[in-house]
């Protein structure tokens, strides 16, 4: 096979020589060079794109020093390895594989927003209601046979530069037909549904949204949903909540454009309006669905079929197992494990993502990591605005819902953008407490400047409630340590103050701190809620050191001043009262005598001062 090329009146004869599948070289008119390096496989090589590497030379005038071939074939020869890549095969007697792309991207068939390159795909899924014909042959013969069935339905769009494609296939059949740029998407439909649930988008707005030229803008939308969610839900003690449930709601369409996506939590005492708020944001959000007493496994293989806004009332009562699972729900890329048998004796690992909204509403004080992850927000007795005096039902936010998923496969790229204009903002929230409201006011930057200035300035409230919140029983214990110090401190070999105290001991002064305050005095609660083991485990968490004294070995820990005062610096806990500690038969104020402590009280000060200016 030889091409023949003409460039600046001289004529240019190509013929690439092979070596089985490999281009070995060139003859430029009748000149044989070899590459140092064979280019694999001759389909992959496009004579054409010899050509133009030779074309880049004409100003340069290269034909005019023919006898550099060598430097010329060098050339050419790496530019093709670096931009073809080799074929990758198996051949045996029995089997063939070749290699066609990487691995791409695998996404749950569920739902995902992909962005690559200048590229960006999001879908949604839904389950609808088919009538299935299926063609057999049997014995020379083609047998038709039909019946009705659910099946999952996935409705995508597509967006590149100014041009949006719309289309929809059926991922139980159809797992790699999508591609994003060069990389095949690979959907992953690892737990599929009987049937579908109530909040899931409707068939009607599937033939909308694939028959209409519509962009659905959330703004739009937003004041309906604010005056539907004012039906059930009374905030009348700061009004701003009404912006930050609506922000949140919108959010669950979009919160896999999102690293991050903040658990909502409603908490407070009984008849507060705690389910009720509850119930509103789950039936007016992306696939709500209310669950009651889930168990781990069926709580992760239903997040996997439906990646719903999953809502448990009491979520208190639940195991530790599944208060584990809602703490990693809100972080994309987080798995669980699970080892499942197949046939015989044959196992496989799979991976199940449960990254997905999740509303809880609960009557107790959450743990601190669980409220790392989340809003909360504390409800109040309050008149019932509805009139019926009922709790929402599903189909109360239906029409909402529908416009809502049109808004998600219409609008997906504009609240990505939005996402990007947050990041440059200088809001002066940082660390996870920024990854928990990003999203939140990227909608509410979507909607208009008033709602999101309002939705700021609630955040920066909340978060400074939630810092007085975080940490609490350490606070309380340290406040019972700082009682002990002015009982019974001592000093060590090398005159440092120290106190020596039980797990027992900080119990009775605990009881004496808030059993009257935050019990009403009822120490059946305040045992269930302390114990020696409870308070052993904060204090060695604390990094309070512990021995064993006496015959007997009882278990006592021992702290110095110096690791106190680090402690209250540690957990924000920085106002220290004037104390006394006992030291021989006289009494001496601490704060007063001891130089070195009132430079480390300095220290904290400025400090707390720093960290607080700076949130």
């Amino acid at each position: 096979m030889v091409f023949v090329k003409n460039i600046e009146n001289k004529e240019l004869r190509l013929e690439p020589l092979f070596d089985g599948n490999s281009l070995k070289g060139l003859k430029v008119n009748d000149k044989l060079c070899e590459f140092p390096q064979p280019v694999a496989t001759r389909n992959d090589v496009p004579v054409e794109l010899i050509f133009d590497f030779l074309k880049q030379f004409e100003e340069e005038k290269f034909f005019e020093h023919l006898s550099s071939y060598d430097e010329l074939f060098k050339f050419i020869n790496e530019s093709l390895n670096e931009i073809l890549a080799p074929k990758i095969k198996l051949m045996t007697d029995e089997l063939e594989i070749e290699v066609t792309a990487s691995d791409g991207f695998t996404v749950p068939a569920t739902n995902f927003f992909l962005k690559w390159k200048d590229e960006i795909i999001v879908s949604e899924l839904t389950y609808v209601h088919t009538r299935k014909r299926i063609n057999r042959q049997k014995r020379g013969k083609i047998e038709i046979s039909e019946y009705d069935s659910v099946e999952p339905l996935l409705v995508y769009s597509k967006w590149f530069q100014d041009k949006h494609e719309k289309n929809y296939m059926f991922p139980k059949y159809q797992q790699n037909g999508l591609k994003l740029e060069d990389r095949p998407v690979n959907l992953e439909l690892k737990s599929t549904a009987a049937t579908g649930i109530p909040t899931l988008m409707k068939l009607e707005t599937i033939q909308a949204f694939l028959a209409r030229n519509l962009t659905m803008d959330p703004k739009d939308i937003y004041r309906e949903l604010k005056k539907e969610v004012q039906k059930y839900v009374n905030f009348e003690w700061d009004p701003r909540l009404y912006d930050l449930i609506c922000c949140y709601i919108i959010g669950t369409y979009f919160y896999d454009i999102f690293y991050c996506y903040p658990i909502l939590i409603f908490y407070g005492d009984f008849e507060t309006g705690k389910t009720r708020a509850l119930k509103t944001v789950v039936w007016a959000s992306h696939r709500g669905m209310l669950c009651v007493d889930p168990t781990p496994s069926s709580m992760f293989r239903t997040v996997d079929a439906y990646r719903p806004t999953f809502a448990i009332d009491e979520f208190t009562k639940l195991t530790e197992d599944i208060q584990r699972i809602a703490r990693a729900s809100y972080k994309k890329g987080e798995k669980v494990p699970r080892i499942e048998k197949i046939k015989k004796e044959r196992f496989i690992l799979s991976l199940f993502e449960i990254f997905t909204p999740f509303v809880l509403a609960t009557t107790e004080k959450i743990q601190d990591m669980l409220l790392s992850r989340s809003i909360q927000i504390t409800m109040r007795r309050a008149k019932d605005p509805n009139k019926e005096r009922r709790d929402p039902e599903a189909e109360d936010f239906e029409e909402i819902r529908e416009k809502l998923y049109l808004s998600r496969l219409t609008f997906a790229p504009r609240v990505y953008e939005a996402s990007k204009k947050i990041d440059e903002m200088k809001l002066e929230i940082y660390g996870r407490d920024y990854e928990i409201w990003k999203p939140i006011l990227t909608i509410a930057f979507t909607i208009g400047e008033k709602v999101f200035n309002t939705v700021l300035n609630l955040a920066r409230d909340l978060i400074a409630e939630r810092r007085e919140e975080f940490h609490k029983e350490e606070k309380l214990l340290l406040t019972v340590m700082e009682s002990i110090f002015e009982e019974k401190a001592g000093k060590t070999l090398t005159g440092e103050t120290q106190i020596e105290f039980s797990a027992t001991d900080v119990l009775g002064g605990l009881k004496e701190l808030i059993l009257l305050e935050e019990y009403a005095g009822d120490e059946k609660r305040f045992y269930k809620d302390w114990s020696p083991q409870k308070i052993g485990i904060r204090l060695t968490r604390m990094g309070i050191r512990k021995t064993r004294k006496g015959k007997k070995g009882s278990r006592v820990y021992m702290l110095t001043y110096d690791e106190y005062i680090k402690l209250r610096f540690r957990y924000n806990l920085s106002d220290l009262s004037d104390m006394s500690v006992k030291e021989g038969e006289g009494v001496k104020s601490q704060l007063e005598t001891d130089e070195k402590e009132k430079d480390l009280m300095n220290f904290v000060g400025s400090k707390n001062e720093e960290n607080l200016g700076g949130s």
